[in-house]
Parts: structure tokens; C-alpha cells; sequence
């Protein structure tokens, strides 16, 4: 199965974005993996739409340096970084979790740490998790 073309995707982007409504383009694999041809970014897709990148970490040992190699990656093609998400807070967080959370806090606003085991949860929990995770001033101002 080939990828799609760039400018498919940015089309599919564009179709789906209306005034007044939040568009997510999820990025499973990191920023840098090939999304389209001919080696087509995440980044670039960023870029094509003038959209700012929240980006989704881990608490794990590493994410650290993951983090900043991404923001630099972003930084890079000037796109904006809206804030970070930890997509897996564990409960109860160990020493190695707690101290990465502090830290990622000075590299970015971090936005959310939605609980581990969120992405099993049915669709009706996991909005009720997300409104309740999110600052909703903050979403309502990304909404327009």
C-alpha cells in the first residue's frame, strides 16, 4: 500500500478544519516519521498548515532528551509547540516519573498527564477524561 501524496493529506486536513472546532492530526510514531511520499513529515504537514504541534510524551526514563530532540525538530521549520501531553501517568508515580514531570514542565507548558490505561477506556469515558484533564480555557481558546 503506498502513501499518500502531501498534498492529499494537507486536502484531508483542510476538509475536515472549520471555524469555531478543534482538528487534531495524531502523529503515532513521532514527528519525524514518514507520513507521506516522497518522505513526507508530520513536521512538514505541520508546516504545509500553519498548525502548532502538541506533542505527546512519556514519564519514562528518556523522555528528556526525546522531548527536546522533537522541539528542536519543530523549532527547526518554525513550528510552534502548544504544549506538552504526558500520555501515560502512572499511579502511583515512582521517583523516575515525578522528577521527569517537574523537568518537562521547564522545557514546555505541560497541557495534560491523562492517567495510564486511558486508551483502553470506551469513547464516552475517555472524552469525559480528556474534558476533565485539559484546561478548558486553554481549549476553548485553540477552538476560537
Amino acid at each position: 500500500m503506498a502513501l499518500p501524496a502531501r498534498d492529499q493529506i494537507v486536502r484531508l486536513i483542510a476538509d475536515l478544519d472549520r471555524p469555531g472546532r478543534l482538528t487534531l492530526v495524531e502523529g503515532a510514531g513521532g514527528l519525524l516519521v514518514e507520513l507521506a511520499e516522497p518522505g513526507v513529515t508530520l513536521r512538514d504537514v505541520a508546516v504545509d498548515v500553519a498548525a502548532a504541534a502538541l506533542v505527546v510524551v512519556t514519564a519514562d526514563l528518556g523522555t528528556l532528551n526525546h522531548t527536546k530532540l522533537t522541539l528542536e525538530a519543530l523549532a527547526a521549520q518554525q513550528v510552534s509547540c502548544a504544549g506538552l501531553v504526558i500520555g501515560s501517568w502512572p499511579d502511583p508515580p515512582g521517583l523516575v516519573a515525578a522528577s521527569n514531570r517537574s523537568a518537562l514542565a521547564r522545557i514546555a507548558t505541560v497541557r495534560a498527564a491523562l492517567p495510564a490505561g486511558a486508551a483502553s477506556l470506551d469513547a464516552g469515558d475517555f472524552a469525559a477524561m480528556s474534558a476533565a484533564a485539559f484546561d478548558r480555557n486553554w481549549v476553548a481558546g485553540l477552538v476560537g
